[in-house]
C-alpha cells in the first residue's frame, strides 16, 4: 500500500474538520454540514464514504471537493505534499501562533537575523533574512524555496 493509500484508509476526514463544524447525518455515512472552507450559511457541505471505504467531501456552493488530504490542505492552507506529510506523522494541526513560534525556533540565529537552511542531506545552501517575515515571504513567494517535508525546515530550489 502506498503513502496516500495508507493515510486514506487511516486518517478519517470526519477527524479533521474543524471542531465548530456541526454534522447533521444525511443518511448511512453520509453528512452534511456548512463549508467549513468558505463558512457558508447553507448545509452544502456533503460528506460521504468512497466505495474504497474512505470518505470524501463536496462543497454545492463552492464547488470544492477530495479526500482527507485535499481538506486538510485547503483548510491550512498548506500544499498537498505538505498536508500528506503532517497527515502521515499523524501530527495535529497546530494553532498559527505554535506555527510562528516554531519557525522563529527553527530559522533564528544567535545574532537574531533568520537563515533558510536547507535540510536535504549534504547541501549547504542558506539564505540569510533580516526577520522572520522575511523568512516567510521567502518561502511563500517566487524564490523556489519551500517547506521542508517535516513541515518546519526549508529545501533549497536545487532539492524542493
Amino acid at each position: 500500500m502506498n503513502l496516500v493509500a495508507s493515510i486514506l484508509a487511516e486518517r478519517s476526514l470526519l477527524d479533521y474538520m474543524p471542531a465548530d463544524t456541526k454534522l447533521v447525518a444525511a443518511g448511512t455515512d453520509r453528512w452534511r454540514a456548512r463549508c467549513p472552507l468558505t463558512n457558508g450559511d447553507r448545509l452544502s457541505f456533503g460528506i460521504r464514504r468512497h466505495p474504497r471505504g474512505h470518505f470524501v467531501f463536496r462543497c454545492f456552493s463552492c464547488g470544492e471537493h477530495g479526500t482527507v488530504i485535499d481538506l486538510v490542505s485547503k483548510l491550512e492552507r498548506i500544499s498537498a505534499r505538505q498536508a500528506i506529510v503532517r497527515l502521515a506523522a499523524g501530527t495535529e494541526r497546530m494553532s498559527p501562533e505554535a506555527e510562528l513560534q516554531r519557525s522563529y525556533d527553527h530559522f533564528r540565529t544567535a545574532q537574531g537575523a533568520f537563515v533558510l537552511a536547507c535540510d536535504a542531506p549534504g547541501c549547504g545552501a542558506t539564505k540569510e533574512l533580516p526577520d522572520a517575515l522575511a523568512a516567510a515571504i521567502a518561502m511563500a513567494s517566487g524564490t523556489n524555496w519551500e517547506v521542508a517535508p517535516d513541515g518546519v525546515g526549508a529545501l533549497c530550489p536545487r532539492h524542493a
